[in-house]
């Protein structure tokens, strides 16, 4: 039977650092000293956002309460903030993934993060922490916790390379409603030195699901060939200097009749340290 469809996934891949155990993701790219010698000038990303996130929202109900976005020295405590990166609109926001799609709206991902520290801290012991503040940029209540980890090692260095497009077949409506598993790409992961990575497959800006039509009615999900479901992640032990192969499918899913032609999506496949 020739098929009525043809479904298009386009998947961006990504090293981060840093742990994604959380549904939020950011990497720093760029560290450096600044011209009067006293500070290091960090530049990094946001990079994803899980809307589904049910994690609660600190400063729901409280009066005078904001989010912030700043640079962090791990080993101190101490944030660094970005000037101008907050909300401070999210007291009737129940969960953080509510805070993520209002975020999204004002600061479209992935988005850009600088900020800087003393260099009596150690260089690279820095993160992109989301903290929670009241009155204002006083009393800091809390913080996305298990989202702000150290990068990795310096002289870790890792490549992705392999065929980055999905493409899914179904041949009718009712195969698409009733799940269609199909698509299938190979990566081949390399890296300096022997590691435990993880890789992790999203949607665009880390929805769980890469949307395939602009009313949400036709989506896939991303799955590891090995069973994992792509958001869940997948444990990767990697050898020095040589290939490690892992594979991905997508499983489509409509939840409704969906017309002929041509859809495309987009997601991101995230390789990271634990």
């Amino acid at each position: 039977m020739k098929s009525l469809f043809r479904i298009f996934i386009a998947l961006n891949l990504w090293i981060l650092s840093g742990s994604l155990l959380a549904d939020v993701g950011t990497h720093i790219v760029e560290t450096k000293i600044s011209s009067n010698g006293q500070n290091y000038e960090y530049t990094g990303f946001i990079d994803y956002w899980d809307e589904d996130d049910k994690r609660p929202n600190l400063c729901f109900k409280k009066n005078f309460c904001m989010l912030d976005v700043a640079i962090k020295e791990i080993e101190s405590n101490l944030h660094y903030t970005p000037r101008g990166i907050s909300l401070n609109d999210i007291s009737d926001l129940e969960t953080i993934g509510e805070i993520g799609k209002l975020f999204k709206k004002k600061y479209p991902l992935p988005y850009k993060i600088s900020g800087g520290s003393n260099t009596q801290y150690t260089p690279g012991n820095h993160c992109i922490a989301i903290s929670f503040y009241l009155n204002g940029n006083v009393n800091h209540i809390g913080e996305i916790t298990n989202f702000c980890k150290p990068a990795p090692p310096a002289n870790l260095t890792c490549s992705i390379t392999g065929n980055n497009n999905i493409e899914i077949t179904p041949a009718t409506s009712d195969e698409a409603k009733s799940g269609f598993k199909g698509g299938y790409i190979k990566i081949a992961i390399k890296c300096n030195l022997d590691a435990t990575l993880y890789a992790y497959a999203y949607g665009e800006a880390g929805n769980r699901t890469v949307t395939l039509k602009p009313d949400g009615s036709l989506y896939a999900f991303l799955y590891f060939t090995s069973g994992e479901q792509g958001y869940e992640g997948k444990k990767i032990n990697v050898k020095a200097n040589k290939e490690t192969l892992s594979s991905l499918n997508a499983y489509l899913q409509a939840d409704s009749d969906v017309e002929p032609g041509p859809f495309h999506g987009s997601g991101v496949l995230i390789l990271t340290t634990p």
